[in-house]
């Protein structure tokens, strides 16, 4: 199971969750003791650099998988969710023909980077965790950063050492 991450503003003596937070809050149980731990926040070259080399790998990207995202926002969503940084939906279904119905309306309701998938009698919507500074923490920011790295690198051929001469850009 990945972290729970919950965001927390302290005013020197109570911690008040951040409205990103609303979903993790939910899975909390009642009179149970969580730990806090601080966490750094990234670094504004290392969230550039993220966003460099990633567009770089999308204009390399084999001649297999041309067309197949459409611009580096594609790439970098379909990457979250295939290393497992993403938010899964659930939609139990009676019967094969709900479960068609059920994925036109998800894939028409979801993120249009969401990946729909059919599963027998039960609809998953797999929708890419953000990775904005509110939404992703450091710590969490740098192994998802590192995930992503390594299997577009695998996607496109090169070693993840070679993303990482990627040239800021505007």
């Amino acid at each position: 199971m990945s972290a729970l991450t919950i965001r927390a503003f302290f005013n020197g003596e109570i911690f008040t969750p951040q409205a990103s937070s609303a979903n993790n809050i939910k899975l909390l149980e009642p009179n149970q003791v969580y730990v806090i731990e601080p966490e750094k926040p990234r670094s504004y070259a290392s969230h550039k650099h993220h966003f460099a080399w990633l567009n770089t790998a999308f204009l390399n990207l084999p001649e297999k998988h041309v067309g197949l995202f459409t611009n580096s926002e594609h790439l970098r969503k379909y990457a979250l969710i295939k290393t497992g940084f993403c938010l899964v939906k659930d939609f139990p279904v009676l019967s094969m023909a709900e479960a068609e119905r059920t994925e036109t309306v998800a894939r028409a309701l979801a993120d249009k980077y969401s990946i729909v998938v059919v599963q027998d009698k039960l609809v998953r919507v797999f929708t890419a965790q953000s990775q904005s500074v509110t939404g992703m923490g450091g710590k969490r920011f740098q192994e998802s950063k590192s995930a992503i790295r390594e299997y577009i690198a695998a996607l496109i051929g090169v070693e993840p050492i070679e993303l990482d001469r990627a040239k800021d850009y505007d």
